[in-house]
Formats: structure tokens, sequence, C-alpha cells
């Protein structure tokens, strides 16, 4: 399943990149999502790129479809592929629980646009589950719409209080 996610924000988007990319933005919303614990385990960079490694453990009840299919804890790993000069980073998600039946991947990229910037967060998500992995793959959709509405309206106010 497809989507795409947009996010008008008040400033430049080298502004608003630098406060999604600052240190204490990232720790003010991992205190806002306490159900996601976020580590990185590599942080690399190599010319023009910089390259994450996020493993993330889900720490909040579950639907109780993705339950009855994976039992109760997951995690996933997250490998951001950023190019902080051309304000764009790929993203790949991948669990080892789910192997080859999950898979997230997309592109995250910012642009100057009159009276402000433009976020675009454009992706895939797949649950090869026979009958019910549309509903869930809706459903990972939905919650990935929730988690980045939160981080830009975080970086709104963060932008307001000037903050970064």
């Amino acid at each position: 399943m497809q989507f795409e996610i947009e996010h008008i924000l008040p400033c430049s988007a080298e502004k608003a990149w630098s406060v999604f990319f600052d240190e204490a933005f990232e720790k003010a919303l991992s205190d806002e999502q306490p159900h996601l614990n976020r580590t990185i385990i590599r942080d690399e960079k190599s010319g023009p790129l910089h390259i994450r490694e996020i493993q993330v453990a889900v720490q909040r009840e579950l639907p109780s479809l993705l339950t009855k299919l994976v039992g109760e804890d997951i995690g996933y790993t997250q490998e951001e592929r950023i190019e902080h000069q051309r304000l764009v980073m790929e993203w790949t998600v991948r669990s080892e629980k789910l192997g080859e039946r999950f898979g997230a991947s997309g592109e995250y990229k910012m642009s100057d646009i009159e009276g402000g910037c433009r976020r675009i967060i454009k992706g895939e998500v797949s649950f090869d589950f026979p009958m019910v992995g549309g509903r869930i793959e809706k459903m990972i959709a939905s919650e990935l719409q929730a988690a980045y509405d939160r981080t830009a309206e975080l970086a709104i106010r963060w932008l307001e209080e000037g903050r970064s």
C-alpha cells in the first residue's frame, strides 16, 4: 500500500530540516512517544551521506488482529540514508520477527514554498498475510500518518518558541 503525507511549516526548508534532525528535538519527540523505545545502533557519515540505523521496540498494546498474527512484542529496525545538503532522506523498515512478510520504505524530503516549506513523506507498506494483510497495511499507514502529524506539530511549536 502506498501513502503520501504532507506538512507545511512556517519557515525555510533548511531551518525545518535543522529542527527535525536536532538532538534536543529528537529527545523531546521520544519523550512524547514513550511507547516507542528508540536506540540508535549505527550512525555513520561518509561524504554527503549520513546513515543511521535505529532499533525500535514498541511498548504498548497492539491491535488484537496484529497480536494474533505476530504476538505481543514487536519491534523493527529503521535505516535512514540522509543527504542533509539535498534535504532528502530515504528510509527502510524491517522486522526480524516478520522477515520478508513485512516491509516499509520511502522518501522524506523538504522544499521551500512561498511563505514556508513543504515536507513530503512518500512510502509503501507491505504486510504479506493472506486475507488480512491489506487491513494491517492500512492500520500501519494510519499509525505513520499520526506519528508524522505529531512530529510536525512539535516542530511547529519549537519554531514558534524559537527553540532551534
